[in-house]
């Protein structure tokens, strides 16, 4: 994680749930609220954890890694590309909260995008397991 100068603004942690060349990284904020998706899993298959959708994904990616991990990082380009630019804007809108003094309204922002930046993942993740 960098960690920027100016910490009135939120800024991510990027994680991962599987290899860099067959998954996503995505942003989490320290500022708000870890979704379930992100925070759940066990040792049995659940179909509510990220953890598991990129498992089951690096499994199908290791029957042919020469083959699938090209097509996986083509396939994630644009969805890494769309969290980039979205990140910006509800970082934006995080830091204009918490400088007027909302700081539950920026935890409530960055929860939400990590939320639905999770969420996308894990099904963009499972659409392409299917597919290898």
């Amino acid at each position: 994680a960098a960690l920027p100068t100016d910490r009135s603004n939120g800024w991510p942690v990027w994680v991962s749930f599987g290899t860099p060349c067959t998954g996503i990284f995505l942003p989490v904020y320290l500022a708000g609220d870890l979704p379930a998706l992100l925070s759940q899993g066990g040792e049995e298959p659940d179909a509510g954890s990220a953890w598991w959708a990129f498992h089951d994904l690096q499994q199908a990616a290791s029957a042919d890694f020469a083959t699938h991990t090209p097509m996986l990082r083509r396939e994630w380009k644009a969805l890494e590309e769309k969290i980039d630019i979205e990140r910006r804007g509800v970082e934006s809108s995080a830091r204009v909260a918490a400088v007027t003094g909302d700081e539950s309204g920026a935890a409530r922002i960055l929860t939400r995008f990590m939320a639905e930046t999770a969420a996308e993942a894990v099904d963009v993740a499972r659409q392409l397991a299917a597919r290898l």
